[in-house]
């Protein structure tokens, strides 16, 4: 056999691995969405100072991700039932955070005349958003213990966002 045969040959039996390994393991899910790893982030805390807070500080719990903004009419309806789950769930196991890209002071401001004990986090350049695909607003990511999106709504739907949280926390 010529070395232009042995060396075509050799092509397309790597081109044949390649395909048989492509096609027998089940590709990852596209980043941001349902299944996918969640991306790490880091968010900057809101009306309690200027620490940043990084995702990775709560592995290993359910995180629910609410993005918001202060001129949103939808979120500030959705904030009481947001209120009433947070303080169902806080005691389980569950983080939640409630992400805006607003400037700093428009979103103090609006928390400071609100009555809400969840916390919320600021991402100035909104890098959070557009690593969990938001496309609109109120939109709320739920993360499993093991780090995958397990949900992801835009708009208010509290009915699925608990049973979305209850999964969650049904899985070990």
């Amino acid at each position: 056999m010529n070395r232009f045969a042995t060396r075509g040959f050799r092509n397309a039996l790597l081109l044949a691995g390649m395909a048989a390994v492509l096609f027998a393991c089940e590709p990852p899910a596209p980043e941001g969405e349902i299944g996918a790893l969640a991306p790490e982030f880091e968010v900057q805390q809101l009306a309690t100072g200027t620490d940043t807070v990084s995702s990775t500080e709560f592995k290993g719990k359910v995180m629910v991700i609410d993005f918001w903004a202060t001129w949103c009419g939808p979120c500030r309806k959705a904030f009481p039932e947001f209120e009433k789950t947070f303080r169902d769930y806080q005691d389980k196991g569950v983080v939640f955070a409630a992400i805006t890209d607003e400037d700093r002071k428009v979103a103090e401001e609006f928390i400071r005349r609100m009555d809400y004990s969840f916390p919320f986090y600021r991402d100035p350049f909104g890098l959070v958003a557009k690593g969990f695909k938001v496309n609109g607003l109120p939109s709320t990511v739920v993360v499993g213990k093991d780090g995958k999106i397990v949900a992801h709504f835009t708009g208010a739907d509290p009915a699925s966002l608990r049973a979305a949280i209850d999964e969650a926390l049904a899985k070990s």
